[in-house]
This record gives structure tokens, sequence and C-alpha cells, in this order.
């Protein structure tokens, strides 16, 4: 990849033409950024995913109780209580407050199921329906590694 930049720029040197010129330097971007996500994964590879009962532990935690997470002192975690428990920004109308934004998925499955609802997979694109709760197991474990 360096050598590619590389060879761009000796050829960006040589060239006289502006739209030539133009198009060299979008694809030298387009390796720079390559390059940068490259680096980025190759920084994150080999690190250790939090186990499975820490992950779930920490996650049912904040859904029982996220009034707890809301009422600490630190501004990063109310942000971070915002995030997962609304699907969107709230938006704010000057006249009329706040509006009521869409519940998260994890709180939308708990106000179904508290309203008798017991058909969760209507969330999931119609491909993914399951005809077992298991095949839903890494479903369910991505997004609660997202909670952390």
């Amino acid at each position: 990849m360096v050598c590619s930049i590389a060879k761009l720029l000796d050829r960006i040197v040589e060239i006289d033409s502006p739209s030539i010129i133009v198009t060299y330097e979008n694809r030298i971007r387009e390796l720079e950024n390559r390059k940068a996500e490259l680096n980025e994964k190759i920084r994150k590879c080999g690190t250790v995913l939090p186990d499975f009962d820490e992950t779930f532990r920490t996650a049912f935690s904040f859904l029982s109780n996220p009034h707890k997470i809301w009422c600490s002192d630190r501004l990063e975690n109310k942000r971070t209580v915002l995030k997962l428990a609304f699907a969107d920004k709230l938006s704010y109308c000057r006249n009329e407050g706040f509006r009521t934004a869409p519940y998260a998925l994890p709180f939308a499955l708990l106000e179904d199921f508290g309203q008798g609802n017991y058909n969760w997979w209507v969330w999931l694109d119609s491909n993914q329906r399951p005809r077992d709760y298991e095949s839903q197991i890494p479903h369910i474990y991505a997004y609660l590694q997202e909670l952390i």
C-alpha cells in the first residue's frame, strides 16, 4: 500500500493535466483511508472479548435499573443511558419541550412483554425470523455486547 501511494505521488509530479492530478489525489486519499482502516483493525486484533456472563450481568443490571446510572454525577453515564434507552436522539420543540422518542430494542421488547405480546421476533427482519429461540442467541449476545 505504501508503494502504491509512492508510485502515485511520483506520477503526479510528472503529469501536467489538472484532471489527472485530481484523479490521482483522490486515489491517494482512498489508499490512505484504507491504510488507516487496516491499521485500526491490526491494533484491535488479538484483544480479548468480554466474558458472556460478565456481559450478560452488566446488560441486565442496566436494564433492571437505568435510573441508578442516570442519578450518578458523571455526564458520560447520563449520555450512555440516553443512547441505550432511546433508538433516536431526543427531539426538542421550543413550544412543547422534549418529544417522545422511540425506545431502544430492549426496552421496546420489555414493554411488549408487559402488554402480553410475546412475539418478540417481529422486531427482526422477516428473513431473520427464528424457528426457535436458540437461533437468536448470537443476535442477543451481539446486542448485549453493545450495551457495555
